[in-house]
């Protein structure tokens, strides 16, 4: 076999069939394997499924024994039984094309620290295998979106020598290990005294006690929660209210009563230019689509997931929501003439701005989500969910680079002369669409000014209106992903996985559009607190996340290094704590 045959690692079999697909081959399903020729070179394309190996400790005793914390240099890698034929089409393609040299190895995974990890995983599987050489020698393709363009390009720069980076792996795999530390101990130490399985995260958790917490504030609220009344006017002119809340009812109807006319004493205009969103991250996208498609955080990360392996939009785990400076909008706008011009007759309604709004946040890796302009029959090949995600990114990022609107702002203040009570009106008008045109789930509800002139005396007919101070609103999944992301809780790969487990292990339910706590999760919460308050704090968390994201900057042995050490830091902290919950049950 020549020697210039490489093997490209491809995250999952539909991706691998699309790179083959992209230089000219064919893709063998059954066999994992595809073959092409392209440049001079010889590739086979093989795929992995995910993660195909997991960390475990290697003496590990069991789920009856809860104090057992190994130190991070006994966790291994091990297959994951039910993906074991992925790992033998990797390990034959490895062997017999690549001759167990790294530097003929392509991976090809998702270029963010978890991708990392998967690739790495494998090359240190086939290392310990003795099927291939040093692992730090292998090639690493890197792009945010699976069209033919980025792929050929990142297939180039890893021909030139981009390599796979230690250090980013070692970053996700401080976090697999912190995790193992942190939740099955203490699963199994809880799980014991209880009825059932008692799951513990080192995230999951922290963030359930943010929803217990907002519930406990609703029920406080609920004991000083005061009814109060407002005084409605309806005049010629238009629907006037009190701003003040009156606390007694018969002051207020003794009002209503004697309120006749009001007179205007000042009428406020202000025209007001109202710039477009930042482009999306993960997050936004994450809110956006729970408030505007009503599906969850997780429901709307697999469907961007599947839009990005089509190659319809970039990378979506990404918290960039600013444009790299060389990113070519005018080739972008060409190709979404084709690609959606339903949308792009809208953005031609709306105007081009001169620069595009961008945001402050950038993950080193990624632009934000966009579309790529490419041309599918998405509804048809994907579903209408994918078709109206596909819609809002792309409406998004056209909003980005439209003019702004432009909104008159008004409001009108009238007097009883007699009483002296205030009354206002206010409302909105939008003068010029602008990016509203593109994007129109973000356009205000508009309420046309009347025709009034300050010293005019108006009708009234007035009428009190009883109302309830409002409660904390319950989170929302979409608000407490964006919630976990301002505490620096999780990862943007991560956030959504985690609310969906809060619901899937009974500690969360629904109710109407947010969620509440379970007994079971208020309980667990009440236990944790009053035993072991430092393993279920933000604060201890977000401190860890911290240190691993710093990892990734390092170079790579120094990256092993802190990471066993932060692995040994939630070490500590929980066996510390650990032998408080001895003989507690939970439910």
């Amino acid at each position: 076999m020549s020697k210039e045959t490489m093997v490209i690692l491809a995250e999952k079999p539909s991706l691998a069939a699309t790179i083959t697909g992209f230089l000219g081959g064919k893709w063998r399903g059954r066999r994992l394997l595809g073959y092409a020729h392209y440049r001079g070179r010889r590739f086979v394309v093989t795929s992995l499924s995910g993660h195909v190996l997991e960390w475990w400790p290697k003496n590990d005793p069991g789920f009856n024994h809860p104090d057992y914390f190994p130190d991070p240099e006994e966790f291994e890698v091990r297959p994951l039984e039910e993906k074991r034929k992925f790992l033998r089409a990797v390990e034959y393609a490895v062997s017999r094309y690549a001759g167990g040299r790294a530097d003929r190895v392509i991976v090809a995974t998702d270029n963010d620290p978890e991708g990392e990890l998967i690739g790495w995983e494998v090359l240190v599987w086939l290392r310990k295998r003795g099927k291939l050489d040093e692992p730090e020698r292998a090639r690493r393709m890197r792009f945010s979106a699976y069209t033919k363009r980025d792929i050929l390009r990142a297939l180039e720069e890893a021909l030139r020598g981009e390599r796979v980076n230690p250090s980013m792996a070692y970053s996700a795999l401080a976090r697999t290990i912190a995790d193992w530390l942190y939740g099955i101990p203490l699963t199994r130490k809880l799980s014991q005294g209880s009825d059932g399985i008692i799951s513990v995260g080192r995230v999951q958790t922290p963030t359930l006690k943010l929803v217990v917490k907002r519930e406990r504030e609703r029920e406080e609220a609920k004991k000083k929660r005061r009814h109060y009344w407002v005084l409605v006017a309806d005049t010629p002119a238009c629907r006037l209210r009190t701003e003040e809340k009156i606390r007694d009812p018969e002051k207020a109807r003794r009002l209503a009563r004697r309120i006749r006319e009001l007179e205007v004493v000042r009428v406020e205009r202000e025209r007001k230019r109202v710039p477009p969103p930042p482009p999306f991250n993960l997050t936004d996208l994450q809110r956006a689509a729970g408030k505007i498609l009503k599906i969850s955080p997780k429901k709307a990360l697999d469907t961007a997931q599947r839009l990005y392996e089509e190659g319809l939009i970039t990378y979506p785990r990404t918290a960039t929501n600013r444009y790299p400076p060389t990113f070519n909008h005018d080739a972008l706008l060409r190709k979404l003439e084709r690609a959606h011009p339903g949308a792009m007759a809208d953005f031609r309604r709306a105007g081009r701005r001169g620069k595009p709004v961008s945001g402050k946040e950038y993950d080193g890796a990624h632009p934000p989500i966009t579309p790529t302009g490419e041309r599918k029959r998405v509804k048809d090949r994907l579903g209408t969910l994918a078709w109206k995600l596909y819609d809002l990114v792309t409406r998004r990022y056209l909003a980005t680079l439209s003019r702004d609107a432009e909104v008159l702002e008004w409001k009108i203040v009238a007097r009883d002369p007699d009483t002296g009570t205030r009354f206002v009106a206010e409302g909105k008008e939008v003068k010029f669409e602008g990016w509203y045109a593109v994007y129109p789930w973000e356009k205000p509800k508009e309420r046309r000014m009347p025709s009034v002139r300050e010293g005019q005396v108006l009708r009234a007919r007035v009428r009190a209106v009883k109302r309830k101070e409002p409660l904390p609103p319950r989170y929302s999944q979409s608000r407490l992903v964006a919630k976990m992301k301002k505490l620096g809780l999780g990862t943007e790969s991560t956030r959504a996985e985690i609310v969906k487990k809060l619901f899937d292990r009974g500690y969360v339910k629904r109710s109407g559009r947010g969620m509440r706590p379970t007994r079971r999760g208020e309980r667990l919460i009440e236990v944790m607190e009053e035993k072991i308050p430092e393993l279920v704090s933000v604060e201890l968390t977000r401190r860890i996340e911290q240190k691993m994201e710093e990892i990734s900057e390092l170079p790579p042995e120094k990256a092993r290094k802190r990471m066993e050490e932060v692995t040994r830091e939630v070490k500590r902290a929980v066996r510390r704590n650990a032998k408080k919950l001895d003989e507690v049950r939970v439910v």
